[in-house]
């Protein structure tokens, strides 16, 4: 079975009352090999639409941005409170913002501090909480 869920109680359950009897194996979207293949691959749309199935595919550049808006809009609004982050969505919203225009570099957390006005272990908080939910990937160095 595979679930694309990031959701507290399936995260709990799978990892208390299943154990030993539970593989994950995360997954990534679209990749540029898999776009190259399909015969589709351009590299602008690639970064313009980026790499959600459903929201990459659309023919129309104005309803892949609206589905990118409305993805956007329903993770801040609705699924970081149900999963347990408290965090006005404005100051979510900026955070991934943030988060979207330093992919790639060194993490830079005093950065981050300044630009959202929090602690350090704030900053913590919320970046572990998105690596918990797949949306982001830290890696080490």
């Amino acid at each position: 079975m595979i679930l694309g869920s990031a959701s507290r109680d399936l995260l709990k359950q799978s990892s208390e009352t299943l154990a030993g009897r539970i593989g994950y194996v995360e997954m990534t979207p679209f990749i540029q090999q898999e776009l190259i293949g399909q015969g589709k691959y351009i590299l602008r749309e690639h970064w313009l639409k980026g790499v959600f199935p459903e929201i990459y595919l659309h023919e129309k550049a104005e309803n892949s941005a609206i589905g990118r808006e409305n993805f956007i809009k329903t993770y801040v609004e609705r699924n970081i409170p149900q999963l347990g982050l408290n965090i006005p969505a404005l100051t979510s919203r900026r955070f991934l913002a943030i988060c979207a225009h330093n992919q790639g570099q060194v993490l830079n957390s005093l950065k981050l501090e300044e630009a959202l006005g929090v602690t350090h272990h704030t900053i913590k908080n919320y970046i572990d909480f998105l690596e918990h939910t797949f949306l982001i990937r830290v890696l080490p160095p």
